[in-house]
């Protein structure tokens, strides 16, 4: 039986860390672990952590300039004002009320993400935050009484601009393979947070590994919503409307229902319906449904494959995403000549397919100096 992952997408040569391309610390990273081997794939993790905090890079010399962050930080506020505050009728903007101020961003952070590991990040650095962000909620609401209400709105823009930093800076670093003690492949991904304040954490995002009990694995990152149509049936954006559509459904149809009943017995019955109880019953169907029909067949049947065929069902995985972005005019960050390698625990890493910048023919010393660092 075969057993492999299909490591589908990792987006490492187009991010920084640091202002340093990813390519060069992997590449450093690799020439200084030598032939050194790890009992584990998550010891190679936190080894590669381990290596970048001790700043063999000059990592502290890539730090983002004081102009440069205002400038984000004030195109972070103004992306909230077009999102949050309604479009101006006869030239003035409305500005509604705190509360309704506070929900609305409430929505924008949960929607982007602020991780658990990085509050600690957060809190070190709201000293630059602070102050435009302060200053813009005195401007939105300069005769408020309630300094409660506005020191509470200061900190959730603060969060925003944070949350929006981390995810435009941030980087998702995928490790796959063996360790020595390790018969069956593990992949562990993290994710590495820059900060504003030139710090950075590392986060493990996820690890999973094949086992006597799961034969296989596909294992989707970055741009994911097209494979996961083709894996579980359903666009995930679309269930998640799908989902939120079912419970405005059902609360307009309950509130129909009080309106036409008399009976205050029945009424007050009524009104203690939860309607999250049944669109987590919905919901759990669903997720039933996809894994009878879709998921289940297409991973029981992986573990069979040969490993070139596996290769192929990456490759394709591919590339039906990115033709897909082509056609709906989306942002391509998913696409042009695609890298397939396969990895087994005793031939190690071998490429079915690579993309050259150059022409290998006219530079044949580049196989001798790349097969002279591999042995």
């Amino acid at each position: 039986m075969t057993y492999a992952f299909i490591d589908t997408n990792i987006l490492l040569h187009f991010k920084v860390f640091e202002g340093i391309k990813w390519d060069i610390i992997i590449k450093s990273y690799r020439k200084k672990l030598g032939s050194k081997s790890f009992e584990n794939v998550v010891d190679y993790v936190n080894d590669f952590i381990e290596y970048l905090k001790k700043e063999e890079l000059s990592l502290q010399d890539f730090k983002i300039l004081p102009k440069l962050l205002n400038q984000f930080i004030n195109e972070a506020i103004n992306m909230l004002i077009k999102k949050i505050l309604p479009k101006p009728i006869g030239g003035n903007i409305t500005i509604p009320s705190i509360q309704s101020f506070r929900n609305a961003i409430q929505k924008e952070i949960r929607e982007i993400g602020l991780p658990q590991e990085c509050r600690d990040i957060y809190n070190n650095c709201r000293k630059i935050l602070s102050v435009p962000c302060s200053t813009f909620v005195l401007q939105l609401y300069p005769k408020s009484s309630n300094p409660t209400e506005i020191s509470e709105l200061e900190i959730l823009i603060e969060q925003f601009v944070f949350a929006l930093f981390l995810r435009q800076t941030s980087s998702q670093l995928v490790f796959v393979g063996y360790g020595d003690k390790e018969y069956f492949p593990n992949i562990t991904s993290i994710w590495l947070y820059s900060s504003l304040n030139e710090e950075w954490k590392a986060g493990v995002a996820d690890s999973q590994s094949i086992s006597n009990h799961q034969n296989a694995l596909i294992c989707p990152f970055a741009q994911m919503e097209d494979m996961a149509t083709l894996i579980e049936g359903i666009n995930p954006a679309l269930e998640k409307a799908l989902q939120t559509e079912v419970g405005n459904t059902l609360n307009e149809f309950k509130q129909e229902i009080l309106k036409e009943v008399a009976d205050p017995s029945i009424i007050d019955k009524v009104s203690k319906i939860d309607i999250g109880n049944f669109v987590n019953r919905f919901r759990n169907i669903c997720n039933l449904i996809k894994a009878q029909a879709y998921t289940r067949p297409l991973v029981s049947h992986l573990g069979q494959l040969e490993k070139e065929d596996l290769a192929l069902l990456a490759e394709n995985l591919i590339a039906i995403t990115s033709l897909r972005k082509k056609v709906t005019m989306a942002p391509e960050s998913v696409g042009g000549p695609i890298d397939v390698a396969v990895i087994s625990k005793y031939d190690g890493v071998y490429l079915a397919k690579r993309k050259m910048y150059f022409d290998e023919k006219l530079n044949p010393q580049f196989r001798e100096n790349y097969y002279r660092d591999c042995d």
